[in-house]
């Protein structure tokens, strides 16, 4: 399997079956063993793996793993990565992933600018409004209020966990 159109498919199939062993054990075998040719789509599929079922810093891993590999976020990247470094600040709002929060918020500003989709740009508000918010005050946001991204509002394992205060290292103690 060397198109990247058929890895992207496999790994949202195991993503949509909460089957993050799954998007890994095929990541390694079809790039790790084969190698694959994995596209930003790719990276983003494995990523929301992890992401829908709360293992965050894995998915945050993938984001990074991605730029290293020299691929640039697009809309629907960039606002996933944010997502996932939201929810992480919002539980350990440490210097080292606040940075990070504002370094996406940047990358992603010029990304939204060109941004068509009514939908899109207003989930990005959305998020850029909660960055404020936790970047200013987490402990008055709860984690259900972070929840912004469709798929990590309506369909992550996330949507079930406690509303956990802002601060609280919840996503070391988190089920998943």
């Amino acid at each position: 399997v060397r198109h990247p159109a058929l890895l992207s498919t496999l790994l949202n199939a195991a993503a949509e079956r909460g089957n993050w062993q799954r998007a890994e054990q095929l990541w390694e075998q079809l790039v790790g063993q084969h190698g694959a040719d994995a596209n930003l789509i790719c990276y983003s599929a494995r990523a929301k793996a992890q992401m829908m079922q709360g293992r965050l810093p894995a998915a945050a891993e993938i984001f990074d793993e991605m730029a290293s590999k020299g691929l640039k976020h697009n809309t629907k990247t960039v606002h996933d990565h944010l997502q996932v470094l939201l929810l992480m600040c919002h539980s350990s709002p440490s210097s080292a992933m606040r940075h990070k929060v504002e370094e996406i918020l940047i990358v992603g500003e010029r990304l939204v600018k060109a941004e068509v989709s009514k939908q899109s740009a207003h989930e990005w508000k959305q998020m850029v409004e909660m960055a404020h918010r936790i970047l200013a005050d987490v402990e008055s946001v709860q984690m259900r209020d972070v929840l912004i991204e469709w798929k990590a509002r309506t369909k992550s394992v996330m949507k079930d966990w406690p509303d956990y205060a802002g601060g609280t290292c919840y996503i070391s103690t988190a089920p998943g």
